[in-house]
């Protein structure tokens, strides 16, 4: 885990004040401030929060206590704790504004396996709040025809897209970011691009798709 140095000098690299960073974690900045003068005792959940928040604005935690900017626009999570900081990740574009998710040729059984328990309870209870604090936010999944399997009905829209055109793999847009998943029962690769073009590109391609399908509450 990172420590409070690396936490501070993490938004320090990324020039966002510490009032601005704590609103986007969902805490007030006083708690903030005493986590990185290391104050206080602070939950490893949270710790993980605040990681996952600075690794996705653009920084690399180092061994040996450094940070530095991401050089490059990808970031690759692996196995169950990979997934839980992807979750966190959405969670954290979420509550920058409007991102408008969308995922395409996703099977939510398997997000079922992968986050099972307490990571999908916090992200699709969050999700939901945040949903319904700001209604402009939206979450839509593309999945196969005749799959009713819509766990995350609470915060997401669903439609049907025929077997033809479900893809081998999903893809998962939200913010400015593309995550590509590539998972089975036993492993689990989550490639994030962050980079505007390329979730233009893959957002358009769902836009495209979504008028299309069918509701498949008709």
């Amino acid at each position: 885990m990172i420590s409070p140095m690396q936490a501070l000098l993490a938004r320090t690299i990324l020039g966002i004040s510490q009032k601005e960073a704590a609103k986007q974690l969902g805490m007030s900045h006083q708690s903030l401030s005493a986590i990185e003068k290391g104050d206080r005792d602070t939950p490893t959940s949270r710790i993980l929060d605040i990681q996952t928040f600075y690794e996705g604005a653009g920084v690399v935690f180092t061994p040996g206590g450094g940070v530095e900017p991401r050089s490059y626009g990808l970031m690759v999570l692996e196995g169950r704790e990979g997934f839980a900081k992807f979750r966190l990740d959405v969670l954290a574009e979420v509550r920058k504004g409007k991102p408008d998710i969308c995922i395409s040729n996703a099977d939510e059984r398997m997000f079922d396996l992968w986050g099972a328990g307490e990571i999908n309870d916090h992200y699709r209870g969050e999700m939901a709040r945040l949903i319904a604090e700001d209604p402009s936010r939206k979450a839509r999944s593309l999945v196969k025809r005749g799959d009713t399997h819509f766990p995350a009905n609470r915060h997401m829209d669903y439609k049907w897209i025929s077997k033809r055109e479900f893809g081998q793999f999903p893809f998962y847009v939200y913010g400015q970011k593309t995550a590509l998943l590539l998972w089975s029962q036993e492993s689990i690769d989550i490639f994030v691009i962050n980079h505007p073009k390329v979730a233009e590109h893959y957002r358009a391609q769902f836009n495209d798709k979504w008028v299309q399908a069918d509701d498949p509450s008709k």
